[in-house]
């Protein structure tokens, strides 16, 4: 039996469960939050939502968004390993693309948002980002600053900015390529 062969096969149908669930997981919980902390809900006009919970929901938020962050760096280390291997290239697809290069390029949003404000590579190793950029990092790291469009919730990071509620089902169609594209590789 080969278990090198029988490992790097799991790996990968366990990482696709694991990004699957992980990722739904922490999208759910960020729009359990944003119906606590949208500014001018029904439930504000009405009384039920008080300040102090909208803050909390505001603040608490952000964890999850980096939580998503983070486990989407899991997957572009899985991506450079299969461009390595001659597994995968960029799709064809724009909306595909869009993610792959949100990912893989150094300055795509999920990249820029993973180094500098998730792992906090802003604070502990700049790479010649602006004075403005640090800034916005530091205070998105440290306050209950949030920004809403079309009644969601979005994070603001100098020129990069990313909306979760639309970003994910877009993630899941990538995620999906992916593992799809790696079954057609093994099959040649």
């Amino acid at each position: 039996m080969d278990y090198k062969k029988l490992i790097k096969e799991h790996q990968a149908s366990s990482l696709k469960r694991v990004l699957d669930e992980s990722l739904t997981y922490h999208y759910s919980n960020f729009v359990k939050l944003e119906e606590l902390g949208e500014p001018y809900s029904l439930k504000d006009r009405m009384g039920i939502v008080d300040a102090a919970m909208r803050m909390q929901a505001n603040t608490i938020i952000k964890f999850e968004v980096q939580a998503y962050i983070n486990q989407l760096r899991r997957l572009k280390h899985f991506l450079i390993f299969l461009q390595k291997k001659e597994m995968i290239c960029e799709p064809e697809d724009g909306e595909l693309k869009q993610i792959w290069y949100d990912i893989l390029d150094s300055k795509g949003v999920v990249n820029v948002l993973a180094n500098k404000w998730s792992a906090h590579r802003s604070v502990d190793d700049p790479k010649g980002e602006s004075d403005s950029l640090h800034l916005a990092v530091l205070l998105n790291l440290e306050s209950t600053i949030t920004m809403w469009g079309n009644s969601h919730l979005f994070l603001s990071i100098e020129k990069y900015e990313f909306y979760l509620f639309h970003y994910h089902p877009k993630v899941l169609k990538f995620i999906d390529w992916v593992f799809a594209t790696i079954e057609k590789s093994r099959s040649i």
